[in-house]
């Protein structure tokens, strides 16, 4: 019966975060007998997030017992960190059915999250103090909360970035305000997720203790106050799907692992970065490569990974001429920031094209390169002028805010 539920729970969480090509359940090692690591796993690049559940179907009385299990879950979750950070061979299947393997040379410390997952339809016992307080004395972020809670966040926090954000701010702010607000925090029957996610947002994605009050409604105060802007914020969210859309193409029409990292490098982008920046860019130059215009290029610097990404849209020729292409343009963009900018990471590649001959694809083939400035010593003046006819304009940097102007 656990399997079954957490498999529930695996896949409305993959539904739900549109991140199915990311989210693993039940991933198993042998050391040297068969060891399970977390419920459940998102992974994606450095972003590391294990669910541990905790489930109860029917109503059984006093659950007590139950409660206690969430200390267990803290031990097991600590288990899984030393067990990601140092295992060599862990395989995990997503909803795909694809199988990756994990490489711990991606774990950073900062990035890993532990999700314990209450789920019971009955009111439950309050946590106990000491159980709460030493999770909060935790490494890395650890977060209790109810299945019904969690499904809530993921309303308004859908990507890995901007859940790694969320969890670690939350985890740094329950340290700071436990002690005086103990009761509240220890008891999951009533639904307060909402009103730290809009205290969260109206601030600017920070929770300031010295403004906080636990009984003022900012859920309200959000929703009414910024309707019109939290209305147009969602349709421009709804619109960015197009990128989680290229995301699992990306996934799907490749077998090897130089997917992941493109897959990565986009999937890494918060929402509303996705919805501020790439969209009109992606939706602009895909509309007009149907339309039939015969090539586009531009280039955007990836705000989480450092990385410039390179994207060119192809109408008609041939694939090899879309490899030539994207290939010719990704260095030419590494040469460029590295004599400019001193440029010392990867430059990422994205080729599309779509065939002349109609068919129900939305691109017909995909080419990926990467680029990296290890591999460039030497840069001909010849190289550089060709790569300033094509990268030389001014470069500038774009800001996204959680709710935009109406």
């Amino acid at each position: 019966m656990k399997n079954n539920n957490s498999e529930i729970f695996f896949a409305e969480l993959c539904q739900f975060t549109y991140l199915s090509g990311f989210t693993f359940h039940s991933p198993k090692i042998y050391d040297p007998t068969e060891k399970e690591i977390g419920d459940i796993i998102i992974w994606v690049r450095t972003q590391l997030f294990v669910f541990e559940l905790i489930w109860r179907s029917k109503n059984t009385g006093n659950t007590k017992s139950f409660i206690k299990r969430i200390g267990e879950k803290r031990d097991q979750l600590s288990k899984d960190y030393e067990i990601f950070k140092n295992h060599k061979d862990i395989l995990m299947t997503n909803r795909g059915g694809r199988t990756i393997k994990y490489e711990p040379e991606y774990f950073v410390p900062q990035n890993f999250s532990g999700i314990i997952i209450i789920d019971c339809e009955q009111r439950i016992e309050k946590i106990h103090f000491g159980t709460l307080n030493k999770i909060l004395e935790s490494q890395f972020p650890i977060v209790v909360i109810t299945k019904k809670d969690f499904q809530y966040i993921l309303r308004e926090v859908d990507t890995s970035s901007d859940l790694k954000f969320y969890l670690r701010d939350r985890f740094e702010f329950f340290k700071k305000v436990f002690s005086k607000y103990a009761d509240i925090f220890l008891d999951l029957n009533e639904p307060r997720e909402k009103q730290l996610i809009a205290y969260y947002k109206l601030n600017s994605y920070t929770f300031p203790i010295e403004t906080w009050n636990p009984a003022y409604d900012y859920w309200s105060e959000f929703q009414v106050k910024y309707a019109k802007n939290i209305e147009k914020r969602d349709k421009e969210n709804e619109n960015s799907k197009i990128i989680d859309g290229l995301i699992n193409t990306i996934m799907e029409c490749h077998s090897n692992e130089l997917p992941l990292v493109h897959a990565w490098q986009l999937a890494v982008i918060p929402r509303r970065a996705r919805a501020s920046v790439l969209t009109q860019k992606i939706t602009d130059a895909l509309n007009k490569m149907h339309k039939g215009k015969p090539q586009r290029h531009f280039a955007l610097l990836n705000p989480m990974t450092h990385c410039w990404l390179v994207f060119y849209f192809q109408y008609g020729e041939d694939k090899e001429f879309l490899i030539k292409k994207i290939e010719r343009l990704t260095r030419l963009k590494l040469i460029y920031e590295i004599s400019e900018n001193n440029f010392s990471h990867s430059v990422i590649g994205y080729g599309f094209r779509k065939s002349k001959v109609v068919t129900k694809y939305l691109v017909d083939d995909i080419v990926l390169v990467v680029e990296d400035a290890k591999d460039y010593k030497d840069i001909s003046n010849e190289l550089l002028t060709e790569a300033k006819q094509f990268f030389g304009g001014i470069t500038s940097v774009q800001r996204f805010k959680e709710l935009p102007s109406t």
